[in-house]
């Protein structure tokens, strides 16, 4: 595993545990974004734009990784699956009213 893949994982880990003892919500989701409308051969989003798109949208108790291949990892604190595809699809128009269509 590379860095990001090993801070991720302990991130990960250690939320895991703290929503356990809570008995509280965590999501995880993977984010792979490509520029214009993601069919086969669409270029991969520029990251720059992608963190700074991630970063407006989570909240100061989230955790985002860039994985090796190019991916995002989001942990999502007290987050049930509703609110982790909701903040997915408010990154995906922070990005579009940004910088155009991104998928």
């Amino acid at each position: 595993m590379h860095r990001a893949e090993d801070a991720a994982r302990v991130a990960l880990d250690a939320r895991i545990a703290s929503a356990r003892r809570r008995l509280r919500p965590v999501a995880v989701a993977l984010l792979q974004v490509a520029e214009g409308s993601g069919t086969p051969g669409s270029p991969g989003a520029e990251p720059t734009k992608v963190t700074g798109a991630i970063r407006q949208t989570l909240r100061d108790a989230d955790t985002a990784c860039r994985m090796s291949d190019g991916s995002f990892a989001l942990i999502l604190e007290d987050t049930p699956e509703n609110g982790a595809v909701w903040t997915v699809e408010r990154t995906r128009r922070n990005l579009t009213s940004r910088y155009g269509q991104h998928t």
